[in-house]
């Protein structure tokens, strides 16, 4: 991360999933140019991090994809070489960065980034409450494993949303939506939109 927010090289990783600041993301890489990339990160002084990019339209292997202009850069736990030379480990979400321009790759993908800014804007906290509340019963519906308490993510308003998002199968465009957006209101409204959503999916499912 550079203090004083001025642009900086990363290496990249296209996926075709979001990974959000505060939430974490087992990954397996069997690519050989992202084995490359580990073997470069593990073997460095510098922090083990690399920016995951959502994929837009594309695959994630073999190149070609159309990638969104905001990336989350991850810190990387838990590595572990398979003795298939294959890698695993979590990724975990700690900043958005807005992507300036790509580089060539060599033999993976790089690009000059700069942290994301941030609006002052904070969610209520009335709001995020009703959201969490609605999770909750979404987490139900869903069959799936209701945490006993969720917390208001460390106290962070500006996380609400990311937090929440990564708890449930909202859709991929509205998870690019909410990792796009440099406003915490806005990401929490727009993640309400995405709720109401699967809401009525499941509604339906269950006529």
């Amino acid at each position: 991360m550079n203090s004083d927010n001025e642009p900086y090289t990363s290496a990249m990783f296209p996926l075709s999933a979001v990974v959000f600041p505060s939430t974490a993301l087992p990954m397996r890489i069997f690519e050989p140019r992202y084995q490359q990339l580990m073997s470069d990160l593990l073997s460095g002084d510098e922090e083990l991090q690399f920016a995951i990019s959502p994929i837009v339209r594309g695959r994630e292997v073999g190149g070609g994809d159309e990638r969104l202009e905001v990336a989350t850069m991850c810190k990387l736990a838990q590595v572990m070489v398979q003795p298939t030379g294959e890698y695993t480990f979590l990724a975990l979400g700690q900043r958005r960065v807005r992507i300036i321009e790509w580089l060539e790759d060599d033999p993976y993908p790089q690009a000059v980034v700069v942290d994301a800014t941030e609006n002052d804007e904070l969610p209520p906290l009335a709001d995020i409450a009703h959201e969490i509340n609605r999770v909750e019963k979404v987490l139900i519906q869903l069959g799936a494993e209701v945490p006993d308490h969720l917390p208001l993510v460390d106290g962070d308003e500006r996380l609400a949303a990311f937090r929440l998002a990564g708890m449930v199968p909202i859709s991929d465009l509205d998870r690019q939506a909410i990792l796009l957006s440099d406003d915490p209101s806005d990401r929490l409204r727009r993640f309400s939109q995405a709720l109401d959503d699967l809401e009525a999916v499941l509604k339906f499912r269950e006529a």
